[in-house]
């Protein structure tokens, strides 16, 4: 899915915070795929009671999106200029259409704003057997030896006319979770830095009969 409709994507960091905390292990990973079905979403308002740990599926997280309507809209779109979305950090971070660009009025109306997780939760083979991991958007400034600096933007590019946009729900969903996620991904090569989770939390983000154990090599791997 990475790299679908012509996606151009811009750097940002990721912290190591949120259900990884519970975890003894500090090492940082380069992880370069993931096991979609794996995939869950947390993004806790502050302040808010959560239950539990707050993790979603796609179809949870993104269930504000009317997908029969955005469907028409990626249709109908016409002509070449590229479309923007800028990041929002905040407790709720979003991708927003940017408004003093060109783009079409279907648009404002039916993906004003692209829902990103504060968290992401996900089990990977990378080290050949499959393990869990959590990657945590930065939402407030860079650190470096004490001193805080602000974070470098980060912007979705869209290109009209799509050559080809999703008829299927699933297909759609997983256009907009690639898109929710241009803020994870580092470039060249493509790469998340994310630290281990425990089994236990692991367990009760992804759910336990859902986990994919030990030394296999599963088909669903992104990107």
């Amino acid at each position: 899915m990475r790299g679908v409709l012509g996606l151009i994507f811009v750097l940002l960091g990721v912290g190591s915070d949120g259900v990884a905390q519970e975890s003894s292990k500090n090492q940082v990973y380069s992880i370069h795929r993931l096991i979609t079905s794996s995939l869950r979403f947390r993004r806790p308002d502050e302040g808010v009671p959560v239950s539990g740990l707050g993790c979603q599926t796609g179809d949870r997280f993104f269930k504000s999106i009317d997908l029969r309507r955005l469907r028409e809209c990626l249709s109908e779109a016409q002509g070449k200029l590229p479309v923007f979305y800028d990041l929002k950090r905040s407790s709720q971070p979003v991708l927003r259409l940017n408004e003093d660009e060109p783009s079409s009025a279907c648009l404002k109306a039916a993906l004003f704003e692209i829902p990103v997780p504060r968290e992401i939760v996900f089990e990977s083979n990378e080290t050949g057997v499959i393990q869990c991991y959590s990657v945590r958007l930065k939402v407030e400034a860079n650190e470096w030896v004490g001193a805080r600096f602000p974070i470098h933007g980060v912007s979705l590019r869209l290109r009209f006319p799509m050559t080809h946009v999703p008829q299927k729900d699933e297909d759609l969903l997983a256009t907009l979770i690639s898109w929710s996620l241009t803020p994870y991904w580092e470039e060249n090569p493509i790469t998340l830095f994310g630290v281990l989770v425990p089994d236990a939390v692991c367990n009760e983000c992804i759910g336990e009969k859902m986990r994919i154990r030990g030394a296999v090599h599963p088909s669903q791997l992104w990107p």
